[in-house]
């Protein structure tokens, strides 16, 4: 039995706002998570981003980084709006995945 081991999980964050600040400084509690790569529109501030944070890849397509095999769980840290098409790609990329509310503005959705 190996004590103290964490299981790790490899994170993607997708956005570089508010919402993924406050993901990050979170992260920092949870044993073993580790964000291997991060998402921006802009990779300005996804570079930014990552280098505040000491991550290792960028990416400015939701899709690549949701192809990056190292990715097991996408964090969706964006705003209301886009957060659908996010979790569609995660999705169907057989990612899981951490979206605060709402997952969906509707029922439809």
């Amino acid at each position: 039995m190996t004590h103290g081991h964490h299981q790790t999980v490899a994170l993607g964050m997708i956005g570089s706002g508010f919402v993924a600040e406050f993901y990050m400084a979170g992260l920092d509690d949870v044993p073993g998570a580790r964000v291997v790569a991060n998402y921006s529109r802009s990779a300005e501030r996804a570079d930014d981003f990552g280098r505040r944070y000491g991550i290792p890849r960028q990416y400015t397509d939701v899709e690549a980084l949701c192809a990056d095999d190292e990715v097991q769980m996408v964090v969706i840290g964006l705003p209301n709006h886009m957060h659908l098409d996010a979790v569609r790609t995660a999705a169907q990329a057989g990612k899981a995945i951490v979206c605060t509310k709402p997952l969906a503005r509707n029922a439809d959705e």
